[in-house]
């Protein structure tokens, strides 16, 4: 083998190596600020993927291990994965953008069975079974308040039952009269 083939291989290599290097330490950081939360998730997923994809183009074109027409696929492929990163940065954008009920009582108050502007449902026609007052207690799952306050709303005479419940005892087993539908927490 030729002394200056492989010299010049080896100054590639090591011009590889020190370009991985050069842009190795500032993507250990990178990859450390987004690890450490500082990023919103989506966010941060992209800039790890582009960051290595960025580290290894830039690694490999300074090697001159491509010819130009590769060179320039490769940087194509990094573009287009940027785009795809800004599309996912922006989706998660998005769905970030979208409302969420963080407090649910304020949700459930809307369902109480007697409100004046209640979303509890109301039957067409009178109920076979009704109550002087409410016999046991139904305490349940947040989800389907909305059916326990449309039964008590069928089956009941009109009163206070509203939610939250938190003035009973939880051991007695008899709850009537106000605070008699609840849904109460894991933790209660």
């Amino acid at each position: 083998m030729d002394k200056k083939k492989v010299l010049a291989v080896l100054g590639r290599v090591a011009t590889g190596v020190g370009m991985g290097i050069a842009l190795g330490i500032p993507l250990y950081f990178v990859i450390l600020y987004c690890l450490f939360g500082i990023l919103p998730m989506y966010a941060a997923q992209a800039v790890i993927v582009l960051s290595v994809a960025v580290w290894l183009a830039a690694a490999l074109t300074a090697a001159r291990f491509l010819s130009r027409k590769w060179v320039k696929r490769l940087w194509l492929a990094v573009l287009a994965l940027a785009a795809c990163g800004a599309l996912w940065i922006g989706r998660g954008a998005y769905i970030d953008s979208i409302p969420k009920v963080e407090d649910r009582g304020l949700m459930l108050s809307r369902y109480e069975p007697f409100a004046e502007d209640t979303l509890a449902v109301s039957l067409d026609e009178p109920s076979a079974l009704k109550f002087d007052t409410l016999p046991f207690a139904m305490d349940g799952a947040t989800a389907l308040y909305p059916v326990y306050s449309a039964f008590v709303r069928a089956t009941c005479p009109q009163g206070d039952y509203s939610w939250p419940a938190r003035d009973y005892d939880y051991y007695d087993g008899v709850r009537s009269g106000p605070n008699a539908v609840a849904c109460t927490g894991t933790n209660d």
